[in-house]
């Protein structure tokens, strides 16, 4: 049975998350762990993340198909707490940006990033740069290509 926490569900649908936290001098550190649902959250073995502190972090997961298809990404925000023998992360939010995964999902993502993209822009008074899609048609190039 799978404790009623935030996230936990999904934390036991995926095998490995991205647990995100910060060292002393709140410099970021990135780990990926297998987190094990328990009831106070998210136990985290210490070694997986050296030097980490506590304070606020987070565990990211995500899936797709080949094509990148069916994506779905979640994001579990919490605390980060010693247990003596390792970590805990004590889960608060859930973020799920995309959704379910299904196309409808993802176009209202890109639409909402869209507007956000304008946003910043109009705010920070830029110009929307110009995408040299050459260069990037030169790198999906087959060497000697």
């Amino acid at each position: 049975m799978v404790p009623d926490l935030p996230g936990a569900r999904l934390i036991a649908r995926y095998p490995t998350a991205v647990l995100g936290a910060g060292d002393a001098y709140r410099s970021p550190l990135l780990a990926r762990v297998r987190p094990r649902v328990t009831a106070d959250g998210f136990a985290i073995p210490a070694s997986a993340l050296e030097g980490a502190a506590p304070g606020r972090a987070s565990l990211l997961v995500h899936r797709h198909d080949e094509l990148l298809g069916g994506m779905h990404n979640a994001l579990i925000r919490g605390d980060l707490v010693s247990d003596g023998d390792g970590w805990t992360l004590v889960p608060r939010r859930v973020v799920e940006p995309t959704g379910s995964g299904r196309r409808r999902d993802a176009l209202r993502t890109l639409r909402a990033a869209r507007r956000s993209t304008a946003r910043y822009l109009r705010e920070h008074e830029l110009r929307r740069p110009r995408v040299r899609w050459d260069d990037f048609q030169a790198l999906a190039r087959p060497e000697g290509g």
